[in-house]
Parts: structure tokens; sequence; C-alpha cells
């Protein structure tokens, strides 16, 4: 991943902050935000903050995002979008809220089957929603966001890149 010199960059479903933090670390003059709708996780990430100049962290839906059209070079999803109800809902957020050539980089748990379109993790109440690589690139084609790459990390974890195309 390679961001641009003072890129502004938002993460979905933050939680306590931590890869906010390692980003800032990485490049000095970044600018982030971080948006969940728990404010549990929203006080341990301020709690957490190591430059309150440079990362701030707001309560939100990612289905609405309080955010200008085009205000973003990045966005990132780690381990949330498993939660979301309305995936092209948020989906196309992420796309209105996107710089041109902006990407989205989607890290989450995916399906034990590559041919498989969507399942529904039984073990939780909520009914989590895992989606295998061509699943994330159809969503994606869907809101005019063009797939980049897919890489797997850990075990079941897959890293999609996502981008807004330049027009």
């Amino acid at each position: 991943m390679t961001l641009p010199e003072g890129a502004r960059v938002l993460e979905l479903g933050c939680g306590t902050g931590r890869l906010l933090a390692r980003l800032a670390k990485t490049y000095p003059r970044l600018r982030g935000v971080g948006l969940d709708l728990s404010p549990q996780m929203l006080r341990q990430a301020r709690a957490h903050n190591p430059d309150r100049r440079r990362l701030v962290y707001v309560r939100g839906n990612a289905e609405a995002l309080p955010f200008a059209s085009g205000e973003f070079d990045a966005t990132f999803a780690t381990a949330s979008f498993l939660h979301y109800l309305r995936p092209l809902a948020v989906l196309w957020e992420l796309a209105r809220v996107l710089r041109r050539n902006g990407q989205f980089y989607w890290a989450d748990w995916t399906l034990p089957s590559q041919s498989a379109n969507n399942w529904l993790w039984q073990r939780s109440p909520e009914r989590l929603h895992l989606y295998a690589p061509q699943r994330r690139a159809s969503l994606a084609r869907a809101v005019e966001l063009v797939p980049q790459q897919h890489h797997r990390l850990l075990g079941p974890v897959v890293l999609s890149v996502l981008a807004q195309p330049g027009r």
C-alpha cells in the first residue's frame, strides 16, 4: 500500500483506533478519521489516540457517511464489513467519499469455499456476512469501483483492494 503525501484516510468500524495509529506512525503527514457506531469503541480510540491533531474519531453510520464527496484518498474496513446489513449502501457511500484514483482496502474473513457467493456464519446471533473475493469484486463493480487485487493474509482473512476510477 502506498498513500500520497499528506493523505486523508477514513476507517469504517475503527474500533480502538489501532489501524489509524499505525498508519499515522508510518505516514507522518497523514490525517485520519475513524468512524464507529459504538460509543465504547470510540472512547477507547480517543483515550489511546497518539496524535489528536491528525486523528479524529467520530460516531456515525457507514450507510450515511457525514463527509463530503471526494474527501478521502483511501478508506479502510478491517473486520467490520461483515456486520453491515446493507453492503451496497455502504459501498456506494465509500465510492462517494473516495477521491479519483482513491482506494478502498477491505480486510475481512472470507468464505471457506472460493466458489460460493455469500454465506451467513451461524455462530453469531447477528449472522455475520462473509464474502468471497469474486463476490467482493461483483459488489465493487455494482457501485462503479474497480477491483484491483485480492491478497490472502492469514488463513481465511482476505484483503481486497478496490479503486475509484480516474474519470
